[in-house]
């Protein structure tokens, strides 16, 4: 006997709310793992590349994001392909990571000299690193790929990045942690390529962790329940299976019982260091689109116990993909901080990042719209705040406007 499709749809949404609030429950006020000392309240820039061509000029630049009240700043510890190497680095390769490592290629390890000179200037210094793209050589192997369903061609494929689910991914990325943990950080970021999307992760290693967790086999066929073609000929999912949320939120519990085992990992190496989990902005907002999209779960992730939850807050991009005005991404800006810190212990926690500039066009959003932006945030409360990213476009002056409410 067949469902029809319109209370198929509704038994779909009661399940996802179900499992949800269930998750929700469990999570609230979750305190981190190493206590609530640990937490203090960000006032952070997030660094994609510095022109500095020398660690003087280096110092200069910190002296001056520390008189503007930044407290802390995210450093950039990797390379990808395309990116641009910073200024004061002599790079070895055009990928791989900015400190010493074997399993990772070094393209520069400038990351002692920076973590001590931002120290000297009074600043902290969170390490943001990638997860499932740090698989450099292990990418090339085919077993330790992700595979995803391409609903055209109905057919199984490789999907960028590494699988979380196989053992050897899983030791290398704890192995890369704790190498990156001896240096004299503070803290490190969790990249936000730790997701899953609703067609990735059909490789073998998966499909038999979710055998033997469920009982159940991994198959695509029972996940959608059907498929449209736009103008352009994309094939867009139109329903999904109850099956498929099940997937759905096992795939976001084992990603942050990973992101978890990394944290430990790196915290074995250095006891003070704190956590950071990147969340993009539907994990907050939409939190059924997050699970099925990108699977995330915020509760789920609060129930790990991480120092810091990361909101990536990108209003121009919300703007863009929601299709709504600059009022009311602002007060879905504020909604998100003020969900997100009903599920911790601290507002503190909540690490809400801003975008200043327009991620296609480089251009820098105007100062009166990060103002009001930063003040949709900063309503729920005592929230952390991370300008993303930092450059010439931001004057100190600028900066301090913006965090003189934190400090």
């Amino acid at each position: 006997m067949t469902i029809p499709g319109r209370r198929l749809i509704r038994l779909m949404i009661v399940l996802l709310l179900w499992l949800f609030s269930a998750s929700c429950a469990s999570a609230i006020k979750s305190e981190p793992l190493f206590g609530l000392q640990r937490v203090y309240r960000l006032a952070a820039v997030q660094v994609t590349w510095m022109p500095e061509t020398d660690y003087a000029q280096l110092d200069r630049t910190f002296d001056l994001l520390r008189r503007a009240g930044v407290n802390t700043l995210i450093f950039r510890v990797f390379q990808n392909p395309g990116d641009r190497v910073y200024g004061f680095a002599r790079p070895k390769s055009d990928a791989g990571v900015y400190f010493k490592t074997n399993r990772a290629p070094l393209v520069d390890d400038v990351l002692k000299r920076v973590a001590d000179i931002a120290h000297r200037r009074g600043l902290m210094i969170f390490a943001w690193m990638t997860t499932r793209q740090a698989g450099f050589d292990l990418e090339k192997i085919p077993q330790y790929r992700c595979r995803r369903y391409n609903f055209q061609r109905g057919a199984i494929e490789d999907a960028p990045g590494i699988s979380i689910f196989h053992p050897e991914v899983r030791n290398h990325l704890l192995a890369l942690y704790r190498d990156l943990a001896r240096y004299p950080i503070d803290g490190i970021l969790l990249q936000d390529d730790l997701i899953l999307r609703h067609n990735e992760d059909f490789s073998d290693a998966a499909r038999a962790a979710y055998r033997k967790d469920t009982g159940r086999d991994l198959n695509p066929m029972r996940m959608y329940s059907g498929f449209s073609v736009d103008e352009k000929g994309r094939y867009r999912v139109t329903g999904y299976t109850r099956e498929f949320w099940t997937w759905a939120l096992w795939k976001a519990r084992m990603i942050v019982r990973l992101a978890g085992d990394i944290g430990f990992a790196a915290r074995r190496e250095n006891h003070n260091l704190r956590v950071a989990m990147n969340l993009m902005y539907e994990a907050a907002a939409f939190p059924e689109k997050g699970l099925c999209w990108l699977s995330q779960s915020l509760p789920d992730a609060v129930s790990i116990g991480f120092d810091y939850y990361a909101i990536m807050a990108y209003h121009r991009q919300m703007e863009r993909e929601l299709r709504k005005s600059p009022q009311e991404v602002r007060a879905i800006v504020s909604q998100m901080a003020r969900s997100s810190t009903a599920l911790v212990s601290r507002p503190a926690q909540i690490l809400m990042k801003l975008q200043t500039i327009a991620w296609k066009t480089g251009e820098p959003i105007p100062p009166h719209e990060l103002e009001m932006v930063s003040h949709a945030a900063l309503s729920a409360g005592p929230v952390s705040l991370a300008l993303v990213p930092y450059g010439d476009h931001l004057d100190p002056a600028l900066i301090s406007t913006i965090l003189e409410d934190l400090n």
